[in-house]
């Protein structure tokens, strides 16, 4: 129609919105809403190479899994679980809130590397009490 603007990316249709980084002519089609701004995909583009779009999130950690491999890898060696028993635990209770990511994912991983924790921090704790009550009864 005359007197209406078109899309700088696709000339034969009507623009609806300026980009707020550009300026160029967005359609419907290009418009990408970012929180209360509109922005082409060049600009989405060029800000994640210059880091310009911090609330872009690009990369999700996944602590179920890394709990899980706290809880389980050290296991073979026996001694750093005095260590990473408790980090397992204390990784699946700062992240159970956390979004899954794009995938849903279940808590199981989550819920193994508690386990296989407290499992950890008991045997050390056993193991503990143990030795300290065992060393009493041999010096007597």
């Amino acid at each position: 129609m005359e007197g209406d603007s078109s899309c700088f990316f696709h000339p034969h249709k009507r623009a609806l919105v300026p980009c707020d980084e550009c300026g160029r002519f967005l359609c419907g089609l290009c418009r990408v809403e970012f929180g209360a701004r509109n922005i082409c995909p060049e600009c989405i583009g060029s800000g994640m190479k210059k880091g310009k779009l911090p609330a872009l999130e690009m990369t999700r950690r996944r602590f179920d899994s890394i709990a899980l491999a706290i809880a389980t890898l050290p296991a073979l060696l026996i001694w750093p679980t005095i260590v990473t028993g408790p980090v397992a635990i204390y990784l699946c209770f700062t992240h159970w809130n956390d979004p899954p990511g794009i995938l849903r994912r279940s808590r199981w991983r989550l819920i193994a590397a508690f386990c296989i924790g407290i499992v950890q921090v008991a045997s050390w704790a056993g193991l503990g009490i143990y030795l300290f009550t065992s060393r009493d009864r041999l010096m007597l």
